[in-house]
């Protein structure tokens, strides 16, 4: 995925389509939802993105959220 290196080690806001399940519906009332997730972008490769919403004192260890690259409409600064 390409993003801008200088969106790395900031907070960015990505907006993405999650996968979404339904029960006893029509067809064509079948969408994706739209999401959007704020963090700090730590890594992205072909496979995923990878953003920390939060971190511990000290410590590499944290929260974390990885976003499938086929399913990322945009990345941008948050604002």
């Amino acid at each position: 995925m390409d993003i801008h290196p200088t969106l790395f080690g900031t907070l960015v806001a990505v907006t993405w389509q999650d996968t979404t399940g339904y029960i006893n519906v029509d067809p064509e009332e079948v969408v994706l939802s739209e999401c959007r997730s704020l963090g700090v972008l730590v890594s992205a490769d072909n496979e995923k993105l990878v953003l920390r919403s939060a971190q511990y004192t000290g410590s590499d260890t944290g929260d974390f959220t990885a976003i499938a690259v086929g399913c990322i409409d945009k990345v941008e600064p948050a604002t």
